[in-house]
């Protein structure tokens, strides 16, 4: 379908937010443009090493500022609007305004597989379909800003995927250990595109095992940022998410459902400089606590551990520029 470019999600759409207050956004617009003007011009009198920790100090602290539901959202707009303006925390961007491949569930065309992956489309997501495995082995979706936050209650059950040849039963999960782990999120789903979506979620063909620490906190923890702050800030991101497994000494459940030893997820963000992307790698032996920044990898190094090849209908030469470029900062 024809490329249509958008623009990043304006500041200007505060009616949304009904006890928004307009003088503490200007108030902290003009401390945030005094201060940081005035840090600016001292930043640039300084060696080059104590400008790399006034960085390091500046980009730390203001992501703890945005992440801090305590701090009012009239203050964490500004300072989202400040962090996406700073190169280092953008990263790396790349010019893709010849392609025109972007769809409804997937960016860049389906990934490449040299194993026989059996497609499956959703109201909400697409994912291709490991059959001796059990799994997906990618699950793909696109987050834009939903017109409320309000889901639709929990189903109560997952159900085997009659499409599929495994037919894996959510029962052989039971005392195993592991959860029941969704690859598209069942809450972004719902509010994006209604119950009967989200219901599509539970399907044993979205699930994965996923040890509680990595499905409860971490993984959760990445859904809901891209939901409820990506989805606002830049209008719409694509997701690739899917199991890594070990390259020996292989688990499965009841003989049938194969183990990841950790589980990856690429975010991709067209704007109107071009695209950009965030990858991680986070193992099952999380502890939870962590910071997602630490996960952080290349694209390409997921390539490399699943077998798979992303964003393959883009340009060779910016395909290869994106895909090997570690990010060392979540935006």
């Amino acid at each position: 379908m024809p490329k249509r470019r958008r623009r990043r999600a304006k500041v200007g759409t505060l009616r949304q937010f009904r006890k928004f207050s307009f003088r503490l956004f200007f108030a902290t617009v003009l401390i945030v443009g005094f201060g940081g003007g005035a840090g600016f011009l001292w930043y640039q009198q300084q060696d080059r090493p104590t400008q790399e920790k006034v960085e390091h100090y500046t980009l730390t602290t203001l992501d703890l500022l945005r992440e801090n539901n305590r701090v009012p959202l009239e203050v964490r707009l500004v300072l989202d609007f400040v962090a996406d303006r700073i190169p280092l925390h953008v990263g790396l961007t790349v010019d893709v305004s010849q392609f025109e491949g972007d769809s409804t569930h997937i960016y860049g065309g389906v990934p490449e597989s040299s194993r026989n992956l059996r497609i499956l489309e959703n109201q909400g997501f697409l994912l291709g379909y490991d059959e001796d495995r059990g799994n997906p082995a990618w699950v793909s979706y696109r987050a834009f800003q939903p017109d409320s936050m309000d889901a639709t209650p929990r189903p109560e059950r997952f159900t085997p995927d009659n499409r599929t040849r495994a037919r894996v039963h959510p029962d052989l999960y039971t005392n195993s250990g592991f959860d029941r782990g969704h690859m598209a999120p069942n809450f972004a789903i719902a509010v994006m595109h209604g119950p009967e979506a989200q219901e599509e979620t539970f399907l044993m063909s979205n699930i994965i095992p996923q040890s509680p620490n990595l499905n409860r906190r971490v993984w959760r923890d990445l859904e809901q940022r891209i939901i409820r702050r990506y989805a606002r800030r830049f209008s719409e991101v694509w997701i690739i998410t899917g199991p890594i497994y070990p390259e020996q000494g292989k688990q499965h459940l009841a003989n049938r459902v194969a183990v990841p030893k950790a589980c990856f997820k690429i975010i991709i963000d067209e704007h109107d400089n071009g695209l950009r992307a965030l990858a991680f790698i986070i193992p099952q032996s999380v502890s939870g606590n962590e910071d997602p920044e630490q996960f952080l990898t290349s694209i390409r190094e997921i390539e490399t551990r699943t077998g798979l090849n992303f964003l393959s209908a883009l340009d060779p030469e910016v395909q290869d520029t994106l895909e090997m470029h570690a990010n060392r900062r979540v935006w």
